[in-house]
């Protein structure tokens, strides 16, 4: 769970377009991480957590094609250590960065060119699809 904490801080913090594009591609590359490690099938989230790895990997590869992405947005992509940890939790924890990653690429839409405004907004749909995908009822 440190590294979901650690992408909210890093994410409470960008305030440029470049920052949040790089923050939110580690966001995305985690959550298809760590939504494909709990998504085993004949559970009760299976397919909430496979449909939120697939909105991942889309999210991540818009954030990708973004126009101001840094040449090299990982800053790490060391895969989630989560194996102990109830999958309903870890919807929750999910559920709150994608929310968060919504809010952020929301605002930053506000910014920049034009195409990085659609990139923005495109993820920001992503990020909103895993936010009601896993959120609890």
């Amino acid at each position: 769970m440190q590294r979901a904490n650690d992408l909210r801080h890093r994410l409470e913090h960008a305030e440029e377009v470049t920052d949040v594009l790089a923050v939110c591609w580690d966001g995305f590359e985690f959550i298809q991480q760590a939504a494909g490690l709990y998504a085993v099938p004949e559970t009760t989230l299976y397919y909430a957590f496979l449909s939120a790895m697939t909105a991942a990997c889309l999210g991540r590869d818009v954030v990708e094609f973004a126009p101001s992405i840094p040449a090299d947005p990982a800053s790490t992509t060391t895969r989630p250590r989560l194996d102990e940890i109830a999958s309903g939790d870890v919807a929750d924890v999910i559920s709150a960065l994608a929310s968060a990653m919504h809010g952020k690429l929301t605002a930053a839409s506000r910014q920049g060119q034009a195409a990085d405004r659609r990139a923005l907004l495109a993820a920001a749909e992503s990020a909103a699809e895993i936010r009601d995908l896993l959120r609890g009822p």
